[in-house]
C-alpha cells in the first residue's frame, strides 16, 4: 500500500500538462513558508505582498492535523509551492516547504532533509505527512478529470 501511495504521488508530481507551467519555487519562497509564515503569524503582519495562500486540504487522525496550503503568486491559478503544517496535539505547529516540480534541486534536498531528523523517531509522522500529501494530488488529478474522491 505505501508503495503504491509513493507511485502514484511520484506520477502526479510528473505528469505533463497537469497544470500550468509556473516558474519554479524560488528560495525566497521556501524560506517564507518555512520560517517568514510563523513570523507573520506571531506577530499579527499581514500577508506577504503579492501572494496568497489557498487551502488545499486538511486530514485528521487523533494526535495530529496536517493541512496543505497552496501559496499562489498574484495572477497566478496554480501554486508556487505547498505548505504542509504538521500539527501534533499539545504541540506547535511545524511547516515544511514542498516546492513546484521543477524548483531548483537544492530547495528539493532543503525539503528532505526538513524530514530526516523525523525519520528514525517519527515514522507515522511521516507517513501521515506522505499520506497527506499523496491525498491531495490525487485529489487535484480527480477534479481535472472531473471524478469524485472517494472517502
Amino acid at each position: 500500500m505505501r508503495i503504491a501511495l509513493l507511485v502514484i504521488f511520484s506520477l502526479g508530481l510528473s505528469i505533463p500538462g497537469f497544470a500550468q507551467k509556473i516558474a519554479p519555487t524560488t528560495e525566497k519562497e521556501f524560506n517564507y513558508i518555512t520560517v517568514g509564515y510563523k513570523i507573520q503569524l506571531q506577530a499579527g503582519l499581514p500577508m506577504k505582498a503579492d501572494y496568497k495562500f489557498k487551502d488545499l486540504g486538511r486530514h485528521e487522525v487523533v494526535d495530529c492535523i496536517v493541512e496543505m496550503k497552496g501559496l499562489y503568486r498574484k495572477g497566478e491559478e496554480q501554486p508556487c509551492a505547498m505548505m504542509m503544517i504538521y500539527t501534533e496535539v499539545r504541540q506547535e505547529p511545524v511547516y515544511f516547504c514542498v516546492p513546484s516540480p521543477d524548483a531548483a534541486e537544492e530547495l528539493w534536498e532543503r525539503y528532505y532533509k526538513s524530514l530526516i531528523p523525523d525519520l528514525s523517531n517519527h515514522q507515522d509522522k511521516l507517513r501521515y505527512m506522505l499520506y497527506a500529501t499523496t491525498k491531495f494530488w490525487i485529489d487535484q488529478l480527480q477534479q481535472q478529470s472531473g471524478e469524485s474522491t472517494p472517502k
